[in-house]
């Protein structure tokens, strides 16, 4: 593990008076509930702006604002053109900005781009802190000159812009599965509405008096496409004169019911579409800024404030920006400023001799109840765990990855964690991420011949698709390998660094190799449903200087003869997901010279 030169002893250097217990009653009452549904009954799609450090500068010197002012009240309008589409079951909720850096593309491979390069990179530069912001979406914004190209993009959980092209609404349409104009296909509702209309057969009418036409479909109109919304022409002439709607012809478009169309029941119907993926929108990750003003940032910007009660009760210790703080005991909730996060462990010394660094949980945002946000990360609860924690910038990537423990993590779209009622299972990958890659790589040196046994134990909770893709034991990786490059993919995981080789037991193949460091096989590749369905299975891999051996569940699995070039000694586990997703859970791991 890399030192971290921010961080101090709490003890050391600080002139705070020394904070102690008080019989404060907590600042809000109970129970506390974390739910995708916030407290006016909506469900909640929490939304990320990212920013590179050029969109900073830019939007500084043009703008003179900050990021968070050029940007929230975008995520506003776009509340308010749901709310004017009879979108009224969900809203976006903005979770503030995160600044990229430097190190983000050096870790990736690859800087900012044009928008189709960092809507692909996105996930990766951002790295572990989705999780802690628990953003279901993704929008970056790029510099002008570093991220101009032909158009903004989005689908899936990014959006791609630059400052000076900013379609919010337009791009996060797709981001919630939307198509552009329909081009007659009948019953495809997702569709944006011309300013004409539709034909009978789902043709675009031609019509020069109105330009445009609503977010999916020319971008004009501040509204997503709604058969049910009917305007008088009084009441567009109140949206014209709120910029609202493009001035023109509207008098020809007045139907039999002296109202205008905003949208089509067979061709163009987004508000339809909207509702019919927002809770599985709502739901990509797990919710971490609690709703309502028990979530508000702790009034110290650059520090947090630990309790012993739920609700903000009973004042612990107040633990700054650089600090790192062990031997704790009986913190049942904290406030987070906002210009710091925290990261909690509860093993003592920071995961220091535990199996895989402790139960660690990173923190953006305030919790009046730690025990509450533990069962909503269906995660064995943090109340009354916490040994450990530290504060720091949310652009200080080393104290973000910091931990004693024997393993580092590392991750694309999603990172490995620690679970389990000890703290002690890895969470080598969590269900229900998809396209994501994960990498846990043992910090110690293993020299060949070792072996190393584990169990596994893979799961999925859905039952409208199959569990993929695959995870790995690799071996023989050079020490640097997660620092220079993320999981791959293409790989299951696996670093792209010329080095190592990997087992690689693929569910969605059910197929079981080893492959070297260019990812070809060496022998055959075994047919074998690796796929435990919640049973955990004993695993050993045991690796000499010329032979590989599988075994599974006591039975040998796999044997190949292979000549290993053991110029380097580091080891561990990845994970990949797609389009399908899989939980993996490793406990037991240990590793033994042969």
């Amino acid at each position: 593990m890399r030192a971290l030169p921010l961080l101090a002893l709490l003890a050391c250097g600080s002139d705070k008076a020394e904070p102690s217990l008080t019989d404060t009653p907590p600042l809000y009452d109970g129970p506390f509930i974390y739910d995708t549904v916030g407290a006016d009954d909506r469900l909640l799609i929490d939304t990320l702006w990212i920013v590179t450090e050029q969109a900073e500068a830019e939007i500084a010197a043009d703008e003179g604002q900050t990021p968070e002012e050029f940007l929230e009240w975008r995520i506003d309008d776009m509340n308010d053109t749901l709310e004017r589409s009879l979108v009224e079951s969900s809203k976006v909720r903005s979770l503030g900005v995160h600044r990229l850096i430097e190190e983000d593309y050096e870790r990736a491979g690859q800087g900012v781009g044009d928008t189709s390069v960092t809507i692909s990179y996105a996930l990766t530069w951002l790295s572990t802190y989705r999780e802690t912001y628990g953003a279901d979406k993704v929008m970056i914004v790029a510099g002008t000159e570093e991220g101009a190209s032909g158009a903004a993009l989005g689908g899936g959980d990014v959006s791609a812009h630059w400052v000076t092209f900013l379609p919010v609404e337009h791009e996060f349409g797709h981001q919630m599965g939307a198509s552009h104009c329909n081009k007659g296909s009948s019953g495809a509702l997702n569709y944006g509405y011309p300013s004409g209309g539709y034909t009978d057969d789902g043709e675009a009418i031609s019509f020069s008096g109105i330009s445009g036409g609503t977010r999916m479909c020319g971008n004009s109109m501040a509204f997503y496409s709604n058969p049910d919304v009917r305007l008088t022409l009084e009441e567009i002439d109140d949206l014209i004169a709120a910029e609202l709607l493009p001035d023109g012809d509207w008098a020809a478009l007045v139907g039999d019911d002296d109202r205008v169309a905003m949208g089509h029941a067979e061709y163009a119907n987004m508000a339809e579409h909207w509702r019919s993926v927002a809770s599985d929108a709502a739901e990509a990750l797990p919710v971490t800024r609690y709703d309502g003003d028990a979530g508000a940032p702790y009034e110290v910007d650059d520090c947090v404030a630990i309790y012993a009660d739920e609700g903000y009760g009973a004042l612990l210790e107040e633990v700054c920006s650089g600090e790192k703080l062990d031997g704790l005991t009986d913190i049942s909730s904290i406030q987070i400023g906002q210009g710091v996060h925290a990261n909690l462990y509860s093993a003592d010394s920071y995961g220091a001799g535990s199996t895989c660094g402790g139960q660690l949980m990173r923190l953006a945002y305030s919790s009046p109840s730690l025990a509450a946000l533990s069962e909503h990360h269906e995660v064995n609860s943090l109340d009354d765990a916490v040994q450990s924690l530290i504060v720091y910038s949310p652009d200080d990537r080393d104290a973000h990855r910091y931990s004693e423990s024997p393993y580092s993590f590392y991750g694309a779209g999603t990172a490995p964690s620690c679970g389990g009622d000890a703290g002690e299972t890895l969470i080598l990958m969590p269900d229900n991420r998809d396209w994501s890659a994960t990498g846990a790589q043992y910090n110690t040196p293993v020299s060949v011949p070792f072996a190393v046994d584990f169990t596994v134990t893979s799961s999925h909770s859905g039952d409208d698709n199959p569990p993929a893709d695959a995870m790995t034991f690799f071996f023989a990786k050079a020490a640097d390998s997660y620092e220079t490059t993320p999981p791959t993919r293409e790989q299951q995981g696996v670093a792209v660094d010329g080095t190592g080789y990997a087992v690689e037991l693929n569910v969605w193949t059910n197929s079981v190799a080893l492959r070297d460091s260019d990812w070809s096989l060496i022998g055959d590749t075994l047919s074998f449903d690796t796929f435990t369905d919640g049973q955990p299975v004993a695993v050993r891999v045991a690796v000499t200087a010329d032979e590989v051996v599988v075994t599974w569940d006591g039975a040998e699995l796999l044997r190949e003869a292979v000549s290993i070039d053991t110029t380097h000694e580091h080891v561990g586990f990845s994970a990949t997901t797609g389009a399908y997703t899989i939980e993996y859970q490793l406990e037991d791991i240990v590793y033994s010279a042969l």
